[in-house]
Order: C-alpha cells, then sequence, then structure tokens
C-alpha cells in the first residue's frame, strides 16, 4: 500500500541495515547472478528512469553489434541513425553533432569529427571556468581587501602611539612617511604594501633602534586574512587553466607541423626506394626480383603504416642478399646510409617538455570537486563569504565532475591502437553500449543508506545512466533532474501493461509497481509520492 501524506514516516519501521539473504521473504527474493535475470530489463523500449529515453535489451544490442561488426563506416553512421532514440541523450547530443560535422566534411571519419568535437568542447569548458573563477577571485580579493583595510586603519592609530618619544625633528618626518601611506590606505581603499613602508622606516635611520624595532613588530602584526587562502587556491586553479588552454594550443600547432612534416619525410621515403629500384634494374633477374620484393614491403610500411623505414633495418634486409656486383652493391648501400633532409627539424616540433603534461592529461582543466573542497575545509571565519564562494564553484562545468563527464573522450577511448573501419565500429558499439537495460538498486546496497537486493529495490536503467547514479541517495538523485519523478512514473506504467497482458508471469512481479512507489516514497520521507503524480 501506499503510505497516507498524512502519516509520518518515521512510525513506520524501516531497517537502516542490510538483511541477509534468509530474512528477505521468499516471495520478494530474487537470485540475480546475472543482469538479465530482472524481467524488464528484457524488454525493449521501456522509459529510463533516470533520463526519460527509451532502453534497449542485452538481446537487441547483441543483434546491433553483429549488424555493426561488418558494417562500412556510412553503415555504421546508418544504423546509429536508426537506434537513434535508446541512445542516452548526452550522446544523442554528440550524435547529432557528428552527423551535422559529416554533412559539412563528409572525408572525415567518425573520430576525426569525435576529435574535432571535443578539442570545441574544451575550449569552451575553459573559457566557462575561467569565467566563472574570475568572478570568484575578485568576490574572495574584494573581501580579503576590506578586511586588511580594516586592519591596516588600526594599524595606523597603533603606530602613533610609538611615536612618542622621537625628536620634534624626528616625529615630523615619521608622521610624513605615515601621511603617505595612510592617504593612499584612504583614497585607493585597498591595502598598502607594508614590506615598502618597513623599507622606508628602516631607510630613515631613527636614532632610537628600539622605536624603529617597535614600529616595524606592530606593521608586522598585520597578517594576510583567510579570505586570501582561498583566493591562492582560485588563482593557482586560473594559473593552470591557462597553461592547459595553451598547451593545447601548442599541442594543435604541433600536431599540424609534425604532420605536414610526417608527409614530407615519407615522399622522401618514397623516392629513396625508387632510386635503389632503379639501381637494382641493372642486377640479374632473381637478385632483382629479391630486392623488389624487399622495396614493396618498405613501400607497404610507409602506406599503411604512416611511417618511416628506418636506415638499418633495411641496409640489414639488402645486405642478407648477397649480391653479386660489388658496385652496384655499394651504390645501393649508399643510397639506403643516406639521411633525410630536415628530419633533425622534424623531430624540433615535437612539443616542448613544459607543455607536455597539461597536453596529456586528458582534455579537461581540473577537478571541480577539489576545488569545492578546497573552499569548503579552509579556514575562512565569515560563512556568508564562504556560501557564496561555494554557491558559485558549483556552477563550474567540469567534465571530471560526477554529474556531468565527458562522453565524446569516452567514446574517443574505444579508437585507440585501432585502423579504419574497426574504429568507426567499436564508436558505434559505444554510442548504443550505454543503452543496454541494466538491473539498477533504487536505494544503493553500499553507502550510509543501505538498500536491500530484492525485486522491490530494482528499476532497469540505461547502463549509463545506472554507473553516474552510483550510490546517491535516493533524495540527492531525484533533486538532480526534476523530471526524474515523472520518468519514473512512466517507466511504471509501461511495466503494468506488460505485468497485466500477462507478458511477465513470474507471481513475484504482481505487485511490483505498487511496491516501487512505495519504496520511493518511503525513501524520500514523503517528497516524492509517484501515486499523486500519477493521479495528476
Amino acid at each position: 500500500m501506499i503510505l497516507p501524506i498524512t502519516t509520518p514516516i518515521h512510525s513506520f519501521y524501516r531497517p537502516s541495515f542490510k538483511r541477509t539473504r534468509n530474512e528477505i521473504p521468499e516471495e520478494l527474493r530474487l537470485y540475480k547472478e546475472k543482469t538479465g535475470d530482472f524481467a524488464f530489463c528484457q524488454i525493449d523500449g521501456l522509459t529510463c528512469p533516470a533520463c526519460g529515453s527509451p532502453m534497449l535489451s542485452q538481446k537487441t544490442f547483441d543483434q546491433i553489434s553483429t549488424r555493426i561488426s561488418s558494417a562500412s563506416p556510412q553503415e555504421c553512421m546508418e544504423i546509429l541513425y536508426e537506434n537513434k532514440k535508446y541512445m542516452v541523450p548526452a550522446k544523442i547530443n554528440i550524435f547529432e553533432k557528428v552527423v551535422k560535422h559529416q554533412a559539412k566534411e563528409p572525408e572525415k571519419s567518425i573520430v576525426q569529427v569525435l576529435e574535432d568535437i571535443d578539442a570545441k568542447d574544451n575550449e569552451q569548458m575553459i573559457e566557462a571556468q575561467m569565467k566563472i573563477l574570475g568572478v570568484m577571485a575578485d568576490i574572495a580579493k574584494a573581501a580579503g581587501d576590506k578586511k586588511i583595510v580594516e586592519q591596516q586603519k588600526k594599524m595606523f592609530l597603533s603606530l602613533k602611539e610609538c611615536r612618542s618619544g622621537l625628536s620634534e625633528q624626528e616625529k615630523s618626518i615619521f608622521d610624513d612617511i605615515l601621511f603617505v601611506y595612510e592617504d593612499r590606505l584612504k583614497t585607493k581603499k585597498r591595502p598598502i604594501p607594508t614590506t615598502k613602508l618597513i623599507s622606508r622606516i628602516k631607510s630613515t635611520e631613527f636614532e632610537n633602534e628600539k622605536f624603529t624595532r617597535l614600529v616595524i613588530s606592530r606593521i608586522n602584526k598585520v597578517k594576510g586574512c583567510p579570505e586570501y587562502e582561498v583566493l591562492d587556491v582560485i588563482l593557482s586553479a586560473l594559473g593552470h587553466l591557462s597553461d592547459i588552454k595553451e598547451s593545447r594550443r601548442i599541442q594543435r600547432t604541433n600536431k599540424i607541423i609534425v604532420q605536414e612534416m610526417k608527409e614530407l619525410l615519407l615522399s622522401k621515403e618514397r623516392e629513396k626506394l625508387e632510386e635503389i629500384r632503379a639501381v637494382a634494374s641493372s642486377l640479374p633477374e632473381p637478385e632483382a626480383k629479391d630486392v623488389n620484393r624487399i622495396l614493396d614491403k618498405a613501400c607497404e610500411k610507409i602506406d599503411t603504416q604512416q611511417s618511416t623505414i628506418g636506415r638499418k633495418p633495411l641496409l640489414n634486409q639488402l645486405r642478407e642478399l648477397n649480391i653479386s656486383s660489388p658496385e652496384i652493391m655499394a651504390r645501393i648501400t649508399t643510397i639506403a646510409n643516406s639521411k633525410i633532409e630536415d628530419k633533425g627539424n622534424y623531430r624540433s616540433y615535437i612539443l616542448p617538455p613544459q607543455y607536455k603534461q597539461g597536453a596529456d592529461n586528458a582534455s579537461y582543466s581540473f577537478s571541480r570537486e577539489n576545488l569545492i573542497d578546497k573552499i569548503r575545509t579552509s579556514k575562512l571565519d565569515d560563512e556568508k563569504l564562504k556560501n557564496q564562494l561555494l554557491s558559485i564553484a558549483k556552477k563550474l562545468p567540469s567534465s571530471n565532475s560526477e554529474e556531468k563527464y565527458n562522453e565524446t573522450r569516452n567514446l574517443l577511448d574505444y579508437s585507440k591502437k585501432c585502423k579504419e573501419p574497426e574504429v568507426s565500429r567499436l564508436i558505434a558499439s559505444a554510442f548504443l553500449f550505454g543503452s543496454v537495460a541494466n538491473t539498477d538498486h533504487f536505494e544503493a546496497v553500499k553507502g550510509e543508506n543501505k538498500g536491500l537486493d530484492i525485486i522491490t529495490n530494482y528499476l532497469g536503467m540505461h547502463t549509463d545512466c545506472n554507473s553516474k547514479k552510483r550510490h546517491k541517495s535516493p533524495e540527492v538523485w531525484f533533486q538532480e533532474d526534476p523530471k526524474r519523478p515523472m520518468y519514473i512514473r512512466k517507466y511504471l506504467n509501461e511495466v503494468q501493461q506488460y505485468i497485466n497482458s500477462g507478458e511477465i508471469k513470474d507471481s513475484r512481479y504482481t505487485n511490483y509497481t505498487n511496491q516501487i512507489i512505495d519504496t520511493v516514497y518511503t525513501s524520500t520521507n514523503g517528497n516524492v509520492d509517484l501515486r499523486s503524480l500519477a493521479e495528476a
């Protein structure tokens, strides 16, 4: 039954520990050795409770994968287009970008298009992060400056008390020094550099050294305030972003130059091989045939692997042939052993070491969560300021965050160490792999609020959506997307139709939808009532 809204949740018994297998009632128990054991993961088209898109069964995904495994790159795109509705929203968005890009540049493969999208998204991510960090830095600096100005005003009152023991002439000199800096403090309304004030006092060389030490000690008491601790964190993040942005610019430039130089090198390698072939043509036919065989393999390597052949391996293979003419062998050796012009210059274009780490560390800037943690654990006395900075920090876009991660980069990871058309097939498969229905524990079996491994705690959910949900509590999960109650309600309505039609005959599912509604209501303390949503 659904609990009435007026009934307090705490009056109902709800165990806070995970039951052992023997404590789970037999009629609710489900032996889930495989994901597919849950009946609603084996049905195509059910709505995903997390994102609202239809889900694929494992069986259908396997059939699509079989089609993809023998498809050309263009056919892969057609298969994806047919099954676009099953993709999670993030991948639909990427797929639409791929289609749009390929319409403009049809000669580009899906991998090249994804790399272009990744680079563009990266730039936008960095720009957005720099903008928000800049706002945070200004707020932290303004708050810190305000506190230090107040401290420095008190400092000047303290310094004026020290002048009583000075001669009239020295008092006048000291007053002039204080006036200059105090006036700057009042007019510009920002902290004065105390190091310069101390240097000015030291250079004046007052006769009473004790007076000078006293004044300096009072100036040194005005330390930086906690706001500057946060400011340092934000400024370091800004600096890191700038480095990443610069490294990506250099990386792209480097990639273009290296590619151009590579084409030059490979063309020169081909010229070298043709020179050897021309010289070998005057050899007896069997020997010329052996030389040509080696040259053909070298040409094939250049064409397929897009890499230079290397002098030593080529020389060693030619020397093993025992060519009868020493003169011809000497000419072949000279050509094979010759250096290629500009090869040294080519190597100099490799990414400078100072940018290598930033460029190699995948694509995105810094961890949003790390920044939030550092602000949260900082020694800020001003709670209002801390909350203000935290609220802004939570708006930071970050592909590394739990809420929004880099789908494009995940897709590109499938292309490592592969060649076309295999890459297109792998990526095509990856677009739909996360759309397979997976059994989710609505209340996570790990973490603080441990749920049970029973049918009344199971939801069918996209594999991708399930992995992003992780061990979040139901309340937090629902707060992430206000449409989720509608999605889960739609999922339950579709499930109930299969139960009513008799297609799901297992008696354990008879009251499944009502039990899930109760579980949702109870676990969210009555904040999500799916029954009332259905009535509306």
